[in-house]
């Protein structure tokens, strides 16, 4: 197990220094990462992008991005101004930049860190305050513009497992939260754990589904996973639950979506493909400058 941690840690760094180039369309939000880097004392890439970039490498290339810097600076909230669009109830903000949208906040606002059931709010202890361990992954970025540490919390098990499990349970919205884990498990055809399985079923197993498909209307625009198909699910799960208690369980895919998205262990993460210049791309240290990069380039991401 410790020499796939290593090799998907290595890749996952690989794809997001791949990422973070200033290509194609990321020119426009490349300057503005430096800045919030830059400004925002150093910080963190988090959560949902990681896990595909993680999954499906550049194929998907994600347009939302959780970003949690050291502090939510007077200069960097005054460099954001003109893009925020939304300030949060958490003390952070949403900004939009071309179509790229970004939820900016600061590590001690982190809902577990400030809450005081996890800390005191380090960048290490971040991945832990995650509902599902399939989110449960930081990638650090100094102020300077490098790449540093991976910081993970079962992160790596859930991919190799291909099982969706809870991560740390609190949390202020538990029925969203298992919103989340039902279409995530879907999305990413993971099996469900059976600690996760009776959590779903405690908070949405016997009640209206209504709030959820409204939940989705607000956010996505659109309901994407209707009332009868969580029923469905839900109905499913309580079956299999009642089955056997401790076995994981698939939510069924059609035939037609299994070909959309024809993604396994071998053909996405683990799988031995470049992306890019492979070969040239460098992986810097975080506790050293001498991180030597595989090619003459700069190890900073940003200029």
């Amino acid at each position: 197990m410790a020499d796939n941690v290593d090799n998907l840690e290595l890749r996952l760094k690989r794809r997001v220094a791949e990422f973070l180039q200033a290509k194609g369309h990321r020119q426009a939000l490349h300057p503005t990462l430096g800045e919030i880097f830059k400004r925002g004392w150093g910080g963190c890439i988090f959560g949902g992008t990681l896990r595909d970039l993680a999954l499906f490498g550049m194929r998907r290339d994600p347009h939302d991005l959780d970003i949690v810097v050291s502090r939510l600076t007077p200069e960097l909230e005054s460099y954001l101004r003109p893009h925020i669009t939304k300030r949060t109830r958490f003390g952070g903000v949403q900004a939009c930049i071309g179509h790229w949208d970004l939820d900016i906040w600061a590590l001690h606002d982190t809902w577990a860190f400030r809450e005081r059931l996890i800390g005191p709010a380090a960048f290490q202890d971040l991945p832990k305050t995650t509902f599902l361990n399939v989110q449960a992954v930081a990638v650090q970025v100094l102020p300077s513009g490098q790449l540093g540490r991976v910081f993970e919390s079962g992160f790596f098990q859930s991919i190799c497992d291909r099982t969706i499990d809870i991560n740390f349970e609190a949390n202020p919205f538990p029925r969203f939260c298992a919103l989340n884990a039902l279409t995530t498990a879907y999305k990413l055809d993971f099996a469900l754990a059976p600690r996760l399985v009776d959590y779903v079923l405690r908070h949405v197993g016997h009640s209206d589904l209504s709030d959820l498909c409204d939940y989705q209307s607000r956010r996505y625009g659109r309901v994407v996973f209707g009332y009868d198909r969580l029923r469905g699910w839900i109905e499913l799960l309580a079956e299999e639950h009642r089955k056997d208690p401790s076995s994981v369980i698939h939510l069924p895919r059609p035939a037609t979506i299994q070909r959309q998205f024809p993604w396994s262990m071998e053909a996405s993460m683990l799988a031995q493909e470049p992306f890019g210049d492979d070969r040239e791309e460098w992986i810097p240290d975080v506790a050293s400058d001498d991180a030597s990069p595989v090619s003459s380039r700069s190890n900073r991401l940003f200029e």
